[in-house]
């Protein structure tokens, strides 16, 4: 088997050829079927064909057909012949090509190797570490006492300038620093409020949660989304989101994205025309209408006067 490692091949047929070499006896002889060449080298059964017959092509196998479909065939490794053929290298004229051993054996050093005796004007390939380098809490001992005077070309402008070694100055500011994100001048960073909150400061300060020169508008008019779809995709909106009791910064922007996402699927678009409901449109708006209607009903009998001719 080590006769086949030094060969160059494709890898397809190295592989084949180790695992024949592998189960191949003292004669060079095996028989395994191409089913346990494929399991064994990880190939497709067509692969190992291909591979056995550029290996017969090329000298190095030997195929003996059996002549039945239940015995498999014959494999005689011919690769002892195939490297006697090949040329020999220049450094083993002479040797014998199939034991590198035998040439390494043949000029073994004679003398101490210089690692283990150096000469003794050989220069010094080591560094030596310094006291300092070997024991970082020694201090050094400066024997010159005499001051050094300034150097006067650091002075004034072409002093060298001193870098803050804190933590914020070296990129390493604290954890908070790192996630808060800068606001414009003269700009005040929203606040995350629930849809039940922005809806009641609307209201207090006068104004409509969706103004009419909102953006929604004209996309709607783009898109072909009617008022009444429109109003639909709010009171559902309004409904999910006051379940769900989550802040946005800008629930102005949420409610547009969700118009332009179809986030509840309540209608459709037809190549021509304004959308139409979905049956899931549908459903809401059954809901909500009935939902308005209770409310109205219960509106109603809370004006009815009581018995002392006074409204509850």
């Amino acid at each position: 088997m080590g006769l086949a490692w030094p060969i160059q091949l494709a890898m397809t047929q190295k592989l084949v050829l180790v695992s024949l070499a592998d189960q191949a006896n003292d004669e060079g002889l095996c028989w395994p079927s191409i089913e346990s060449l494929s399991v064994r080298t990880c190939l497709c059964e067509r692969a190992v064909q291909k591979a056995l017959r550029a290996l017969e092509a090329m000298g190095l196998l030997r195929v003996v057909e059996r002549g039945s479909s239940r015995r498999t065939n014959q494999y005689w490794l011919t690769v002892r012949d195939w490297l006697a053929k090949q040329p020999k290298p220049p450094e083993l004229e002479g040797g014998d090509p199939f034991s590198m051993a035998k040439a390494g054996e043949a000029e073994k050093p004679t003398s101490t190797p210089h690692h283990v005796h150096p000469a003794p004007h050989a220069p010094r390939t080591t560094c030596t570490p310094t006291p300092h380098t070997v024991h970082p809490n020694l201090q050094r001992t400066n024997t010159n006492t005499s001051p050094i005077p300034p150097d006067a070309s650091l002075q004034g402008a072409n002093a060298p300038s001193v870098v803050d070694p804190s933590p914020s100055s070296a990129g390493g500011g604290s954890k908070q620093g790192h996630e808060e994100k800068a606001v414009p001048a003269g700009r005040k960073r929203a606040q995350v409020e629930c849809l039940k909150a922005w809806l009641a400061r609307c209201k207090a300060e006068g104004k409509k949660p969706i103004p009419e020169d909102d953006p929604v508008f004209l996309y709607c008019d783009r898109v072909g989304i009617g008022r009444e779809v429109l109003a639909l995709h709010w009171a559902e909106f309004k409904r999910r989101r006051l379940e769900a009791g989550k802040g946005q910064r800008d629930w102005a922007r949420t409610f547009r994205n969700s118009v332009e996402g179809n986030w509840y699927s309540l209608w459709y678009l037809r190549p021509e025309g304004e959308a139409q409901l979905t049956t899931r449109g549908e459903q809401a708006r059954r809901a909500h209408a009935t939902a308005k209607e209770e409310a109205g009903q219960g509106q109603a009998t809370a004006d009815q006067p009581n018995d002392k001719g006074a409204a509850t």
